[in-house]
């Protein structure tokens, strides 16, 4: 059973405004200001490899929107549903979480923005770091995805 101090119940709301943050970012600005939610030294999984330091993330989310928008398509809306956090402090600095995540996107679907089911779930582990201005970052992000979404 968790039991946690006051300061570190704070720092639990933080880390899930943090967590809230960074799916905001990726639904509404594709990634591309990532570079405040992440550590300097972040190191960063996607499906496309991983990236280390906040330069090499926001330029890996510019590519993707690039290629998403090549051509002058509109960039295909996506969400992110995130739930069950759980939270595991290191220190009080330094905390590990874990949480569920649902995936919705239009991108590849011939049916659009009109298919509803999600296209993938996911397990998502991070570690967070309270940094020296006393915000939380992210300083590692993995995924799995055990649910996917087959085409057709």
């Amino acid at each position: 059973m968790a039991k946690f101090s006051m300061q570190e119940v704070a720092s639990v709301a933080e880390i899930q405004q943090l967590i809230n943050d960074w799916v905001y970012e990726l639904d509404f600005n594709h990634g591309l200001s990532m570079d405040t939610i992440v550590t300097e030294d972040c190191v960063y999984t996607m499906h496309s490899g991983t990236r280390t330091g906040r330069d090499a993330i926001v330029e890996a989310y510019r590519q993707r929107a690039e290629r998403l928008t090549a051509g002058g398509e509109a960039m295909p809306p996506m969400r992110h549903l995130n739930a069950n956090l759980r939270v595991e402090f290191r220190d009080p600095d330094h905390a590990a979480i874990t949480f569920g995540m649902a995936f919705y996107t239009a991108e590849g679907n011939p049916a659009g923005a009109r298919h509803t089911d999600a296209s993938a779930i996911a397990d998502v582990w991070m570690e967070c770091r309270r940094e020296d201005d006393g915000h939380w970052r992210i300083s590692r992000f993995e995924s799995d995805q055990p649910f996917v979404r087959l085409p057709g």
